[in-house]
């Protein structure tokens, strides 16, 4: 039995998020911290979860949804590049 497909505003949702090709004025990313991201989405009043995505993505993109961004962040344990890991 097939799986219903997901609603219209889980598609939006979607082609937001994966979005790679993002672009910026400048042509710079802007730096992120993930306490930046917590703050954000502590300010923001916009529905979310399952079956909860807005139809109206504006106020998202007013929050940032779609900008260019680096993360800024740290680790703390090494992390092997995946490329290491292969051998020959």
């Amino acid at each position: 039995m097939a799986s219903p497909p997901p609603p219209p505003n889980s598609h939006l949702q979607n082609a937001a998020k994966n979005n790679f090709c993002a672009t910026s004025p400048s042509g710079q990313p802007e730096t992120f911290t993930p306490q930046m991201l917590v703050d954000l989405q502590a300010s923001t009043h916009v529905s979310s979860g399952p079956d909860k995505e807005p139809s109206d993505r504006k106020p998202l993109q007013d929050l940032g949804e779609g900008k260019l961004i680096r993360m800024k962040a740290s680790s703390s344990r090494p992390i092997t590049p995946f490329w290491a890991a292969v051998k020959p």
